[in-house]
């Protein structure tokens, strides 16, 4: 009889709750951005995973925050940047 390597557990998206917001916002205030890595990656991931051979790119324009930059980066295939004073989109 051979014996089935274990199930690998899905990583599971959890959003915080209105009670965990409401306390992040107690102790910071508002406006509050809450950047959560570990969700980026894993929306990351199931996006490539739907769509297999598609090469991804990141806008930084919309957020730049250097955490984010760093999650993604091994996933990524370029970083789209944004000259401000030209205009001109540039993949890196």
């Amino acid at each position: 009889m051979s014996r089935r390597p274990p199930r690998r557990q899905r990583a599971t998206f959890r959003p915080l709750t209105g009670t965990q917001l409401e306390s992040l916002v107690a102790r910071h205030g508002t406006p509050l951005l809450v950047i959560d890595c570990s969700a980026i990656r894993h929306q990351y991931r199931a996006l490539a995973a739907a769509l297999p051979g598609v090469g991804l790119y990141y806008a930084l324009k919309p957020l730049p925050h250097p955490d984010v930059v760093a999650t993604l980066r091994y996933g990524v295939r370029h970083f789209v940047a944004v000259n401000r004073r030209t205009g001109r989109q540039r993949a890196h």
